[in-house]
């Protein structure tokens, strides 16, 4: 009898290692895309903000269109990142508040700041005989914007392990 007992000792005690383990891999998968999103949208907003500048000081065509390709790719970086950010609060492996505002999300947050700059940016070219002209006040107001999200997510950058 205490053969049988030992036997399903051990098999209870295995089952739950391995489950253990699985959920361990788990976690880690999703904290590896997590930090994977994460440093994504920093080099991507980093990346704009730069165009942004480029813009500001030399106005063409050519940083316009990258500007307004990048900005959906920064929108396509931060889904990404807020399915990764909630799938981490749930599994308990964030600890950095993720509310802004009021308790908004930050991720909604970021989003409505980049459909704003989107929309600013529209607002604020012109084009003139081939030429782009810029309404600088509008042109700042986006590059703080911008800036803005940097802000935001600053605990999320300095939380990577």
């Amino acid at each position: 009898m205490n053969k049988k007992r030992l036997i399903a000792v051990f098999l209870i005690i295995t089952i739950f290692l391995i489950a253990w383990s699985i959920i361990e891999d788990q976690n880690k998968r999703i904290y590896r895309d997590y930090e994977n999103d994460i440093s994504n949208f920093q080099n991507g907003n980093k990346e704009l903000i730069e165009l942004l500048e480029n813009l500001i000081e030399t106005p063409n065509i050519k940083d316009y269109s990258n500007i307004q390709y990048n900005m959906g790719i920064l929108m396509e970086n931060l889904n990404s990142l807020s399915r990764n950010m909630s799938e981490c609060y749930k599994k308990g492996l964030l600890n950095v508040d993720k509310t802004y505002d009021e308790g908004r999300d930050i991720s909604n947050a970021a989003a409505k700041i980049i459909q704003n700059s989107q929309n600013l940016l529209i607002e604020s070219i012109k084009l003139s005989n081939s030429e782009i002209e810029l309404t600088e006040d509008k042109i700042k107001t986006v590059y703080e914007e911008l800036n803005s999200i940097n802000d935001l997510f600053e605990p999320y950058y300095n939380s990577l392990k």
